[in-house]
């Protein structure tokens, strides 16, 4: 990894590729919105660059709290973990979107079973991650040509849609 002023080298044994979790018949409901994000993505019902707002709120059940450039929305499920979605918009087109997971008990096999679930929705569509970064609080996989990164940290995750910069 480069960063402006150094740069990271790891290596990594070479681990087993991790089978798919079969992805159960009904998710919790804390999973359900972002199993939604990723298959309209997919679809190409949600587009970077090309959706508006209009087009996300139709897509999304949820209670969103807009402001001139951003959708957002929060909903805590089970007293133990927050959802905080975010879709952004450059002028009128989507430039970005975030969900991000926060779990109040990280020890628990929840938190571990869910970033499996997520990633094996994203895998099953798209096939291995193409790209694994691991830095000292947290992991993230990113597949392909496809504008999905999925972050995991040591108290929840994050699943976003991010044109890159230069």
């Amino acid at each position: 990894e480069l960063f402006n002023n150094g740069f990271t080298f790891t290596i990594r044994k070479n681990q087993p590729t991790e089978k798919l979790i079969e992805v159960l018949a009904t998710l919790p409901k804390h999973l359900e919105l972002t199993e939604k994000l990723i298959k309209h993505e997919y679809s190409d019902s949600l587009k970077l660059g090309l959706s508006i707002m209009t087009d996300v709120q139709n897509l999304f059940n949820v209670s969103f709290k807009s402001k001139s450039n951003t959708l957002a929305f929060s909903e805590t499920y089970n007293e133990n973990v927050l959802l905080s979605g975010s879709f952004l918009f450059e002028g009128e087109n989507l430039s970005g979107v975030y969900f991000d997971y926060m779990y109040s008990d990280t020890i628990s096999n929840e938190f571990l079973t869910d970033v499996r679930v997520i990633k094996s929705i994203i895998t099953k569509l798209y096939g291995e991650p193409s790209e694994v970064a691991t830095v000292s609080m947290s992991t993230s996989y990113k597949w392909g040509k496809t504008l999905i990164v999925l972050e995991m940290f040591g108290d929840g995750f994050t699943v976003l849609f991010e044109k890159p910069r230069l």
